[in-house]
């Protein structure tokens, strides 16, 4: 009887653990989906070609859900460089580039693999 308090505790403690990894998985997923996108977008305007919309964006479900959950100063340099290439900026491939790395900081100081 004495062990089944250190019992349950372990149990809830191990439990807790397991969630907190795949939570943390999948926002490194979806993350990694916007970061691959905006690579792709930088791609495209680096070569004078316009880019396609689409992709997962920052409103597309769990992409934007992941957005969301991620700090305030990637939120804001993500939602920039979407908006700056929807209005054809001129600044876009800097705003870009600035999403790109803050995305790329993120993901090491997680330590996420990329």
């Amino acid at each position: 009887m004495a062990l089944l308090l250190p019992l349950i505790l372990l149990v809830a403690i191990i439990a807790l653990v397991w969630l907190h990894r795949s939570r943390d998985r999948g926002l490194a997923q979806q993350l990694g989906e916007i970061e691959r996108d905006l690579a792709a977008r930088l791609v495209l305007l680096e070569r004078g070609e316009k880019p396609v919309a689409g992709g997962p964006g920052i409103d597309a479900g769990e992409a934007g859900d992941a957005l969301t959950k991620a700090p305030q100063h990637i939120f804001d340099s993500v939602h920039a460089a979407y908006d700056a290439c929807e209005r054809e900026a001129a600044d876009a491939p800097q705003l870009l580039r600035r999403a790109v790395s803050a995305l790329a900081e993120y993901r090491d100081f997680r330590g996420w693999k990329g």
